[in-house]
């Protein structure tokens, strides 16, 4: 059995390290950089967003670290870009039709990290059944800043609030 705790460490140490430790880095950080640092980040979320309509894991991969974390709901922590292939082929695999919506409420970066939290809702409809599901919730995703100044994600965190009716 994998041992989850790291990861749950990794986004405490990533968080303390991104709120208490990341003013340190602001004082050269330029406006500009930051607000291009905003943008290419929101840029990162709708290519996320595509992908995942589309269900094409290949690219949902591409944007993602080598050591990705996803918390998703109703299932322990998925570490590893591989196991959370074989994660999302399943899920896809499972799905008629998905209909996936996010929104950006907040981002902060902080050097060569950042914390952009949203909300989503997504619509799905199982293959094995014809069931539609619908749910709203709310995201946190830990981004980290590549060698060539491109962003992807590091940790994928969210949660369902209650389901949404048809």
């Amino acid at each position: 059995m994998k041992n989850y705790y790291g990861g749950f460490m990794k986004v405490f140490i990533l968080i303390t390290l991104t709120f208490f430790f990341g003013s340190c880095t602001q004082k050269d950080y330029n406006k500009s950089q930051y607000e291009e640092d905003i943008v290419l980040i929101d840029e990162l979320r709708e290519t996320e967003l595509e992908a995942a309509r589309a269900g094409n894991v290949d690219s949902l991969m591409a944007i993602r670290t080598d050591d990705f974390v996803a918390m998703l709901p109703d299932m322990p922590a998925i570490e590893g870009k591989e196991d959370v292939r074989e994660a999302l082929i399943a899920m896809f695999g499972k799905m008629e039709e998905f209909e996936h919506n996010t929104r950006s409420e907040e981002i902060i970066v902080s050097g060569d990290w950042a914390i952009q939290r949203g909300t989503f809702t997504d619509r799905v409809t199982l293959k094995s059944s014809g069931e539609t599901m619908a749910y709203e919730g709310k995201f946190l995703w830990i981004l980290e800043r590549q060698d060539d100044g491109s962003w992807k994600y590091s940790i994928q965190m969210s949660n369902r609030n209650e389901s949404i009716s048809d």
